[in-house]
């Protein structure tokens, strides 16, 4: 049986100066409900996005990576029994003549304790990796340039969730924060519909240098019938980009169930108008 194990933290931000040193670290989690030690190996790759979606790419190499070369893994192999924790350190030895901007890599963590299928002489194996990123900026020569290129909310629909969009690039050369605050609110009541609860209104998303990133959110919330202010706002370097926007649900069953409705009301007032024509007409004959 495979160990499905957890890597802390996702990412992590690093303010970096030419000719200096710095610590990290990340832990490894082998789950209480693990049958076996968990053998890890850990590797540095380069980490950059490849389309709008962000699809992670872990080995395509850059000017933007060149942080793989400065980093050193301390204890690159282990293991952890069952419940057991596993904090990998690393350091970054930044060289002297380090290009300003940003940098990025990702500590990856391969399962060791790979499944082995032999047959015909052929081996087989199966790994599990898991990736925890590496932000870096770099002191010197920054670029800041960027804008928001959509910001949408659907004003009427159908089904649920409803989805909201916003597609943000960035033209400079390091990478920048992206902060979307979201509100709903019931139009005829006034009562808050999101943020309720411990639900968190605003959410933060990294874009990557030179890159466009589209990022869409489902409002689950929201009921499948009735009418709603959404306020969607997207703050990007440092300028803020409000909408606000009514939307109305309606499932599609019940949207039909007007339609005939509305159509068998029409159609029986048209009868007793045709019915009243042709009574005068014969009165009047």
């Amino acid at each position: 049986m495979e160990n499905y194990f957890s890597v802390l933290p996702v990412s992590q931000n690093f303010n970096l100066e030419p000719g200096k040193i710095y610590e990290g670290s990340i832990k490894v989690v082998n789950p209480v409900s693990a049958t076996q030690d968990f053998n890890y190996m850990a590797v540095v790759t380069p980490y950059s996005v490849v389309d709008e979606e962000y699809t992670a790419d872990l080995s395509t190499k850059s000017n933007l990576s060149q942080i793989v070369d400065w980093i050193t893994i301390d204890n690159p192999t282990g293991s952890i029994k069952p419940n057991g924790i596993a904090e990998i350190k690393f350091h970054i030895e930044v060289p002297v003549d380090a290009p300003g901007g940003g940098q990025y890599a990702a500590i990856t963590v391969r399962s060791d304790s790979s499944k082995v299928a032999e047959g015909d002489g052929v081996s087989v194996q199966n790994y599990y990796e898991i990736a925890s990123l590496i932000y870096a900026t770099m002191s010197g020569k920054t670029t800041h340039e960027g804008e928001v290129l959509s910001n949408s909310v659907p004003g009427f629909a159908t089904s649920l969730p409803l989805q909201t969009s916003v597609t943000v690039n960035n033209n400079g050369n390091v990478h920048e924060q992206m902060l979307t605050r979201i509100s709903i609110k019931n139009v005829f009541t006034g009562e808050s519909v999101f943020p309720v609860e411990d639900d968190k209104d605003t959410f933060q998303d990294v874009i990557m240098p030179g890159s466009t990133r589209y990022v869409s959110r489902n409002l689950s919330r929201i009921p499948a019938l009735g009418v709603f202010e959404v306020t969607h706002d997207v703050t990007y370097l440092g300028k803020t980009y409000p909408l606000t926007q009514v939307v109305v649900t309606c499932p599609l069953w019940f949207l039909i169930l007007v339609v005939l409705t509305v159509a068998a009301f029409i159609g029986t007032v048209a009868g007793i108008i045709h019915r009243n024509i042709r009574r005068r007409r014969l009165a009047n004959s």
